[in-house]
């Protein structure tokens, strides 16, 4: 039965230290990130998707006054279809 209890009390306190140690490292540096993220390998392929996209320019006129111009251009996006991951984008 004792050894039952240690077992018990040993696992109870390592998550303790275990989440002690998350708020003491977030309490001294919050911008680090100690996240493990994982991704499958991707034989990439390229696909480009075609859309419409609103750009505002700004034009400024013989009289000094500042005018916003709002125009539909016709741009891409280069992506992997498989897994989604994009490439670059521009404009035709």
């Amino acid at each position: 039965m004792k050894k039952a209890v240690k077992k018990i009390a040993a696992v109870a306190m390592a998550f303790t230290l275990l989440g002690t140690g998350t708020t003491v490292i977030n309490t001294f540096s919050p911008k680090s990130d100690n996240t493990l993220v994982a991704s499958a390998a991707c034989n990439h392929s390229t696909a480009r998707k075609d859309e419409l996209v609103e750009e505002s320019v700004d034009i400024i006129n013989f009289f000094g006054i500042k005018i916003r111009v709002h125009q539909m251009v016709r741009g891409y996006v280069d992506y992997c279809p498989k897994c989604g991951q994009v490439f670059g984008h521009g404009k035709y």
